[in-house]
Parts: C-alpha cells; structure tokens; sequence
C-alpha cells in the first residue's frame, strides 16, 4: 500500500509515518524498525512467481481461485473511505480486486469485528504515549475472542513465542529491558500495521484456501 498517498492526500501530510503500532513519542518506540516500501513492480512479479496470472479483467487468478478479497469500515466515515479508495486502487494495480462492503458502526462493531467475521478491517486505533505499552490484548494468542469469547486479538494472531515474549515484556520492570523482549519476537514489533499509526488495515485468517493463499502473498509482497 502506498502510505506516503494516504499520508498526503486523505491527511494533507499531517500524519507522520511509523513503522509499529506505538507512536514516536513512546518510550518504548522502534526507531530501526525495517522501513515500508511501497513497490508495485515488485508485488507483481511475487505475484507471477507464484503463479496468481492476470485474467480479462485484469483481476489475477490461480487454481480457479479470484485474488480478490473483501474490505469493510464505517459507512459514512469519510477519511476512511478516501483511505479504502487509494488501498483499493492500489490493490487494483496490482491485479488484485479489494470489493468495499461497508456498514452502520452498529453492525460493523457487534459481532462482526469481536468475532472476526471479516476478511479484511479498516479500523482506527489510539495507542497510549506515557503508559507501558501493553498490546496483550490485541496480540496475545488468549485473547482471541472467536475462540476464547474475550479480548481483542480479532486478527486472530497465535504464535506461543510471541506470547511469551509479550507476558515477558509487560513483566519486566526495567525500561532498558523491556524493549529487548519484544524486539526478539518472531516479527513481534515487526508485526506492524503498514498505514498511518492512528489506521490499521486488519486480515484474519481466510476461511478459504484462496484467502489463506491471499494473505501470504500480502504478508510477502509487504517484505
């Protein structure tokens, strides 16, 4: 995705760009974090080693299987859905169709976001600026709500070292520390949502063999 775009034309440049979900004021902010490269030529040719080849409508396909996948935020949230627009054709560049199913907050936040009925989520988040940065919740395999009924883990994102390293972390007392046992996470901090800090595009598990597939190939493509 093409961060500087959004950046520049939803946000007039206000924004400044980051590479983790905590924002440059934290304490405990990345500043090495790997920097975002937004780089089409490349995506497509990971797409054609792969094996996803473009059809008639431009749309790429493999095994009979559409690269194409859903993306739901707020209707009505303006900001939000220039931000789906630019995604959306940068997806399209690519050969891959994003379709946008919006909905009332009342629909989208229910069951729909907590049980991660979703494919893709455009979504705002407030990450704290003095407070330890304690991101269990959303990251820790046990808060899951889809399988565990609490918590907030709606990318449904399990990795038994990543869970460690995170109970490690909210321990540990000592500030010159603490970062150590997130940066040694599988991704960990790396994990990291790839628009503004306030935006994040979330992706759960597909429920099909071609969103499993879609999902790596944006993980990759990403790298």
């Amino acid at each position: 995705m093409d961060k500087k775009a959004i950046i520049d034309q939803v946000y007039y440049g206000l924004p400044k760009p980051v590479e983790g979900y905590l924002p440059p004021t934290s304490w405990a902010y990345n500043a090495e974090l790997p920097k975002h490269e937004y780089n089409p030529d490349k995506a497509k040719q990971i797409l054609e080693e792969a094996g996803w080849k473009a059809g008639g409508d431009g749309v790429r396909a493999k095994g009979g299987v559409r690269l194409s996948f859903t993306n739901a935020t707020t209707a009505g949230n303006k900001l939000r859905e220039q931000t789906q627009a630019l995604v959306q054709q940068n997806w399209r560049a690519i050969g891959v169709e994003m379709q946008i199913t919006n909905m009332p907050a009342a629909v989208i936040w229910g069951e729909y976001y907590v049980k991660s009925k979703f494919e893709t989520l455009l979504v705002g988040i407030q990450a704290s600026v003095g407070d330890d940065p304690d991101c269990l919740n959303r990251i820790h395999s046990k808060y899951i709500a889809a399988k565990t009924g609490s918590g907030r883990n709606v990318s449904q994102y399990e990795n038994p070292a990543v869970d460690k390293l995170l109970e490690d972390g909210v321990r540990e007392i000592d500030r010159a520390e603490a970062p150590r046992h997130l940066s040694q996470a599988p991704g960990g901090d790396s994990h990291r949502p790839r628009v503004p800090a306030h935006l994040q595009l979330r992706a759960h598990r597909g429920r099909e063999a071609g969103h499993r597939q879609l999902h790596a190939q944006q993980q990759h493509a990403d790298e």
